[in-house]
């Protein structure tokens, strides 16, 4: 049996265990696909390879002829360098197309790229979390992709257990910057079957982390045939994120409830009797000292400068300002600030019910900002930092929001410096400014033409 060069190329594409005509030619893309088909045909002569039927793969375009590796052909990849082959025993149509979508995700890799398959990873008592795809970057990061088929009810504990072993990991490995926060759920569903195993999904990431507690990753999602006609394996941002559900749409409330009854006002004096007895932990919190607002600000340069410096194309040409709109939609989506993205959806939907009033609306802005956005930073009202929310009128010329902000001068707020071009108080207005007028781009609505609901008490609704 001697294997031409050809058929070098198809066997390691076959390392997966399974291989077609499709995931040999992403592997191998100077290969015809005469050369491919070739090549299949004696490898399977050889008997390295042979026939085998799985279940459906939810994409578009004819389904593919697939191969399996046989023992042999296990054995030749051991022989060339693929110590970790081993033959699949299993001979489930479901299991073979999971272990298929793998082999697809692989091939779709940078050139040179060792992918590893079915990676085993070791807890605490035993236990381990097994990832189904593992793509080292250019980086030296590590990429996690797991692929999921339809989910039923009574498989809800194997989802909330996988999110809770890969919780359990991100804490551990939290800080080394090994392993990329994002991990990228790829679902061999339609796209109109993708909805109701995704509830699922979702409702097991709310059981694995239960009220305000946020996973240590960032959970996306995407069918096979989104990801196979535009493969990503860095800037994930762009594949939706899986949220958490709790059985219902979140809303949030515009209205304060009854009239409080003057008459049953307490004394004031006992009230004050009562603060007296009061005795408060003494904690220690990051605001309280320079730096977090000195960080919050140049947090802000960073994201301004990548768009809005001098000589840039926004500046000079009225060019999209891609670059700083792309650094504050990843700022969002880092997952320490989930639960501040989490609760600007809810803010911002809430804000579009309250539009039809400038009052209200500038009222609603001024709180979404305070009470989410600085309030997650830990920085108040009183300080150094002030901001002021502009609403047009129609008397003005703007027709957009604006927002200003002032910076006091302080000995103790030390900063790096910056030229009068580029001043703190701009980056920090654009930043926040940046919130409503690029909704869509940074994550926060669905789409420009939303419309809030508008029934009953006008609550907003994500």
């Amino acid at each position: 049996m001697q294997l031409n060069r050809h058929d070098v190329f198809v066997m390691k594409a076959a390392y997966p265990g399974l291989v077609s005509k499709l995931t040999a030619g992403f592997s191998a893309p100077a290969l015809s696909p005469q050369n491919i088909t070739t090549s299949l045909t004696r490898l399977v002569r050889f008997g390295l390879l042979q026939e085998q039927r799985i279940a459906k793969i939810e994409k578009k375009g004819r389904p593919e002829k697939v191969y399996r590796v046989t023992q042999a052909g296990v054995d030749w990849l051991r022989e060339n360098g693929f110590d970790d082959v081993v033959e699949m025993t299993s001979s489930d149509p479901i299991e073979l197309a999971h272990r298929y979508c793998q082999a697809l995700v692989g091939a779709l890799t940078p050139d040179g790229t060792k992918v590893e398959f079915e990676k085993v990873f070791p807890l605490a008592d035993g236990r381990n979390v097994r990832i189904d795809v593992v793509v080292p970057l250019a980086d030296g990061a590590m990429q996690f992709i797991e692929i999921e088929q339809r989910l039923e009810r009574n498989h809800l504990a194997r989802a909330v257990e996988k999110f809770e072993r890969l919780g359990e990991f991100f804490r551990r490995e939290a800080g080394r910057g090994v392993y990329r926060s994002d991990v990228l759920f790829i679902f061999n569903l339609s796209a109109a079957a993708l909805p109701q195993t995704l509830r699922l999904w979702q409702e097991a990431l709310a059981r694995a982390f239960p009220a305000q507690a946020d996973p240590p990753f960032t959970p996306r999602c995407a069918t096979i045939d989104t990801f196979v006609s535009n493969p990503a394996f860095t800037e994930l941002e762009r594949f939706p994120l899986i949220e958490k559900r709790d059985g219902g749409a979140v809303q949030m409330s515009s209205n304060i409830g009854g009239v409080l009854d003057y008459r049953a006002a307490p004394y004031t004096k006992d009230v004050l009797a009562m603060l007296d007895e009061i005795r408060l932990e003494p904690v220690k919190l990051p605001s309280h000292e320079a730096e977090q607002l000195a960080g919050f600000c140049e947090i802000a340069m960073n994201i301004y400068r990548r768009s809005m410096r001098k000589d840039s194309p926004t500046r000079k040409y009225a060019a999209f300002p891609h670059e700083s709109i792309q650094a504050l939609r990843g700022l969002l989506h880092l997952p320490v600030n989930a639960g501040l993205l989490r609760e600007l959806k809810k803010g911002y939907a809430w804000i579009e019910s309250r539009k039809s009033g400038l009052i209200l609306y500038r009222d609603a802005v001024t709180r979404l900002i305070w009470d989410v956005v600085m309030r997650h930073f830990g920085i108040g009202q009183e300080g150094p930092l002030k901001i002021f929310v502009g609403i047009p009128d129609l008397a003005e010329k703007a027709s957009t929001i604006m927002i200003e902000v002032i910076l006091e001068k302080s000995e103790e707020l030390r900063l790096p410096w910056t030229s009068g071009d580029e001043t703190y108080e701009d980056a920090i207005s654009w930043m926040l400014t940046a919130l409503f007028l690029y909704p869509v781009d940074l994550g926060l609505a669905d789409s420009l033409w939303a419309s809030p609901n508008r029934k009953g008490d006008k609550q907003g609704k994500v």
